[in-house]
């Protein structure tokens, strides 16, 4: 059970190696394996533990498959592409 003053953080830990990956480029090990998103991650994660020091921390990933997410987004941008179609022939 949390406390009422407990500060509880939740990550989304596919979001942070993603942002990783992309940010970090060229960094590999001696194999020539790519270790920028690990680092990246591990940088990130320990960085808000040492500056924020939440009580509870939990890190969360994408499910393998179909998510509701990915189909919501889906359809998000669908419409949203549907409706810039809208409002450019409106502004000619």
């Amino acid at each position: 059970m949390l406390k009422q003053n407990e500060r509880v953080y939740l990550i989304d830990g596919s979001s942070y190696i993603y942002r990783a990956y992309f940010a970090i480029r060229h960094l590999s090990n001696s194999k020539g394996e790519a270790t920028n998103a690990v680092y990246g991650f591990t940088h990130m994660l320990l960085t808000l533990l040492r500056e924020e020091k939440p009580d509870r921390v939990a890190v969360v990933f994408d499910a393998k498959g179909s998510t509701f997410a990915r189909i919501f987004t889906r359809s998000i941008r669908q419409t949203g592409r549907q409706c810039r179609k809208i409002w450019c022939r409106r502004f000619r």
